[in-house]
Parts: C-alpha cells; sequence; structure tokens
C-alpha cells in the first residue's frame, strides 16, 4: 500500500454557487480516489460551514471540522494544508500551518520554516505541453524561431460573471493578467526554454462592464472595471528565439478557435489550437499540426490519453501536480524513476515580480 499523505483542506464549501468552488472541482475528485492522500480535515469560515461540506461530499465521519486555520494547524494528524480560497486570503490563511511545520499548497514562509511548498502551477504538466515539448526535443522543426500565441477570453469584454465578479477588481490580485498570464507563459515556457527579455502593453479596453449570471441575465450594470482585459507581450527565449502573446477580451469570431499557438521552426512548424481558451482546464476541442518545410506534408499529432482523463477536466492536472509532490516525498533519490518536478513557492514569486513589473510600468505610463 502506497505511503499516504493526510491532507486538511481550507475553503471546500458546500455552497458552490458563489466562486470559482475551485477546491471542489479541481482539488476533491483526484483526492477522494488517489490511495496516495486521505482527506481528514476542513477547515472553513466556521465549523458548521466545515461540518456540512463533510456531510454534502459525504466524506468520512471522522473528517475533523476547524472554523479557523489556526485550530486546523493545530492538528497533528495533518501532513499538508491545501489553501484553495480566492488569493487575496491566501497568506492569512495558510501561514499558521507553515509555522505548524505543515507541508503545505500555496505557501508563503514555507522556506524559511523548513516545510515543503507546492503551488497551482500545475499547467506544466498537461500533455498538450508534453507533446510540443517532445516534438522539439526530437528536432522534427529544427531550430525554434519564434512562438507566438493568442488567447480570446469572451468574458474579459463588455460583461463579467457573477461568479468570478472580483476579475474586474486588480486590487483583489486574481484576475484575468495574474491567473491567466501567469498559467500560460508557465506551461509555453516550460516547452520552448525560459524567457530572456519581456516587454509588454497593458490595456483596460472594457472600463464599464455588466456582470451577468450563469443564463446570461445582467445582475449589475455598470461595475467599474480595473484589472486589464487586453495585453500584448514580445520579447525573447534564451535559445534567442522571440515570443509573444496576445490577450483579448471580448467575443469569438464565429469559427475562430478561442486558443491559438504557432512555434515556427527551421525545418517546420506546429499550430495547436483549441476552442477552449483555457487549455489546461479545460481542453475542448484540441488540434495539434506539424508542417514540414520539406516535404510540404501537413501531420495531425494526437495527444495521448493518461490516467487521469477518468476524472472531470478541471482536476486533471491538478491531479498530475498531486502526484508529482507526492512522488518528491516517497520516490526522490530511491531508485525508482524520474521524479516529476512540480512548482514551489519560489517559482511563484518568479512570475509575480514579473506581473509587478507590468504593473508598474504601466501605472509609471498613466500617472494622472
Amino acid at each position: 500500500m502506497a505511503q499516504v499523505i493526510k491532507v486538511g483542506i481550507i475553503g471546500l464549501s458546500a455552497n458552490t454557487s458563489s466562486g470559482t468552488a475551485w477546491a471542489a472541482n479541481a482539488h476533491l475528485p483526484y483526492l477522494v480516489k488517489s490511495p496516495k492522500y486521505e482527506i481528514i480535515a476542513l477547515q472553513n469560515t466556521s465549523v458548521e460551514s466545515a461540518q456540512k461540506a463533510i456531510a454534502h461530499y459525504d466524506l468520512p465521519s471522522s473528517t475533523k471540522a476547524y472554523g479557523t486555520p489556526e485550530d486546523l494547524a493545530k492538528d497533528e494528524n495533518v501532513d499538508l494544508v491545501v489553501s484553495s480560497v480566492r488569493v487575496d486570503a491566501h497568506a492569512s490563511t495558510i501561514a499558521p500551518a507553515i509555522r505548524a511545520g505543515k507541508d503545505v499548497y500555496l505557501a508563503a514562509l514555507a522556506k524559511q520554516r523548513g516545510v515543503a511548498s507546492v503551488v497551482g502551477l500545475e499547467s506544466r504538466f498537461t500533455p498538450i505541453v508534453q507533446v510540443i515539448k517532445s516534438i522539439i526535443r526530437s528536432g522534427r522543426i529544427g531550430d525554434v524561431k519564434s512562438s507566438s500565441s493568442v488567447t480570446i477570453d469572451p468574458d474579459a469584454g463588455a460583461h463579467g460573471r457573477k461568479h468570478i465578479d472580483y476579475f474586474a477588481e486588480r486590487e483583489v490580485g486574481g484576475n484575468p493578467l495574474t491567473v491567466y498570464f501567469g498559467h500560460a507563459v508557465e506551461y509555453m515556457t516550460e516547452a520552448l526554454g525560459s524567457l530572456k527579455s519581456l516587454q509588454s502593453v497593458l490595456s483596460t479596453q472594457y472600463p464599464v462592464i455588466n456582470i451577468i449570471d450563469g443564463s446570461g441575465a445582467v445582475v449589475e450594470k455598470d461595475r467599474k472595471r480595473t484589472s486589464h482585459d487586453n495585453w500584448l507581450l514580445s520579447g525573447t527565449l534564451v535559445s534567442g528565439a522571440l515570443f509573444s502573446y496576445e490577450f483579448v477580451g471580448g467575443p469569438l469570431f464565429p469559427g475562430s478557435p478561442a486558443f491559438s499557438w504557432t512555434i515556427r521552426g527551421s525545418k517546420g512548424e506546429i499550430r495547436v489550437a483549441s476552442d477552449s481558451f483555457h487549455i489546461f482546464v479545460h481542453p475542448g476541442n484540441m488540434r495539434v499540426q506539424v508542417f514540414d518545410f520539406a516535404s510540404g506534408e501537413v501531420g495531425k499529432i494526437p495527444v495521448e490519453e493518461d490516467g487521469f482523463m477518468g476524472l472531470p477536466s478541471p482536476a486533471r492536472t491538478i491531479g498530475r501536480l498531486y502526484d508529482a509532490f507526492w512522488e518528491s516525498k516517497f520516490r526522490k533519490g530511491k531508485g525508482k524513476g524520474k521524479v516529476r518536478e512540480y512548482r514551489d513557492f519560489e517559482d511563484a514569486v518568479k512570475w509575480h515580480r514579473l506581473i509587478d513589473g507590468m504593473y508598474a510600468k504601466y501605472d509609471a505610463e498613466h500617472v494622472s
């Protein structure tokens, strides 16, 4: 039997009508099925709320219910604390667990306390990324000369969704730039190699929006948007290849892909397209093609399924990340095969510093 990591989750609510319900949709499906993990505690805004979630998700009656992060941190049986709350509450919810010496999923003080941290930069484990990485390493398209990508998000245009209405507020910290840029550049550089330089142009093309519910009905008019809904990024990779990434908020032209990515090499070109812009959460109708310059032939590349395909779409890359964390705990250095690397707090800081630099540049250019 596998060694088991005992988990305490912060933010698994029985109420899935607000927010992204990320704990329920992305974390829970893997954790309840995996023999490598066991959920033994929940912490919500109150003990009663945690108890409701335990009952709602049919977790074992032995699952402990806590009302504060401090109480959860005191549970000596918990090995790993997972914080799945809105981004502006990450630090306050996870800090007690770090001080108590727990391993943490999302962290801020982990290194100085000597505990393991893992952050939600799971997009690098998406099968499509591994396929592209394999094609490039094989030399099939030669030396990479450029990479260009366009993402179109209808919910970042003239309207915003009620369950993530805070995406309109830059001040909250969770918005299209901080969320989608971080994940996209993470998987792109996983396939292509590190960035050497990057320039940014940020814009709010829709400064006043309507908030709509799941049916499309307007529930709030004229909400001010302070976050950025369009941006252009350009730069170079360490390899010398050019890099560009454009995010567009607004309606999608019928029949056009919501996500497109072209990687041009000296001997060929890779094209990726999907009707889903958030490809590592919802791959959509993914198409991968390779054009061979010498033969003139275009081939379709299959994206092979793995053992996580039975999970709901949002839970697949999260499951791969949990597996990588487990392997690092129990297989690293034991001669049992290569351990997949996962991202920790220091990696997340690198991307946040890049985003902070973009914001600083924008603010300097828009001094009133």
